[in-house]
């Protein structure tokens, strides 16, 4: 049986196409919104839980490809579903390297779409659940508290490295956001090399104290992001 009440997000940067598509993929149990590029889409995503993203690949300012990967960092099980007219060798071998479950060529049938988002309904039993999980910063202990309650201490670079991950749109930071961020303490320069080690100690220390280093995720060449909702204590 298909789940009800799913939450799509289209972002296609053709008005009409997208208007077209929202229009389309709006029925009973589905709701779908429309955005036109990846800083609009951030934006939605402070408001707004998706459970299925249809991207275009040729975006403004950052393509579907990278808006792909940081959707499936922060979302581990949702469905993404690319379309795209790009047709050239090895292009949709990008698109699933990227996080894309479906890579669609344009036009795409109505009733293709349709189907493969039934697919991929079916694939999450229980959409509430793609977000349940909450870790929590304690300011006063300078520490993460994991959703198992495993309470991990932080360097203050390692806190303030979550605190502004856990306060950016989508829970995501570029490299150069971050260096910035991080830049401030005791008044020492900050590189994009420094926060590479910083994020690999700060990986090394969850994996051996939780048995997880995946709460981090890497947008690679671009940034990085938080894979779970991140709350102050």
């Amino acid at each position: 049986m298909t789940n009800t009440n799913i939450n799509i997000v289209v972002v296609e940067d053709n008005d009409l196409l997208r208007e077209e598509m929202v229009s389309f993929l709006t029925r009973p149990g589905w709701q779908a919104h429309g955005v036109d590029c990846g800083e609009e889409l951030n934006r939605w995503l402070t408001q707004h839980t998706p459970h299925i993203a249809v991207l275009d690949v040729n975006l403004p300012y950052e393509d579907g490809y990278s808006i792909a990967s940081r959707l499936r960092a922060r979302y581990p099980n949702m469905g993404i579903v690319m379309v795209t007219a790009r047709v050239r060798h090895g292009e949709r071998t990008v698109g699933y390297e990227s996080g894309a479950d479906v890579y669609l060529t344009k036009p795409t049938s109505t009733r293709e779409l349709t189907a493969v988002i039934d697919n991929l309904s079916r694939r999450l039993p229980d959409m509430s659940l793609v977000l349940e999980k909450c870790a929590f910063l304690d300011s006063r202990r300078k520490s993460l508290l994991t959703p198992d309650e495993i309470e991990v201490e932080l360097t203050q670079r390692e806190y303030q490295l979550f605190e502004l991950l856990s306060y950016a749109p989508n829970q995501y930071l570029s490299y150069g956001e971050l260096v910035d961020g991080l830049g401030d303490i005791d008044d020492r320069p900050f590189t994009v090399e420094a926060l590479m080690v910083l994020v690999s100690r700060l990986r090394k220390k969850l994996r051996d104290e939780i048995n997880d280093d995946r709460l981090i995720g890497s947008i690679r060449g671009n940034g990085y992001s938080v894979t779970m909702q991140l709350r102050p204590l």
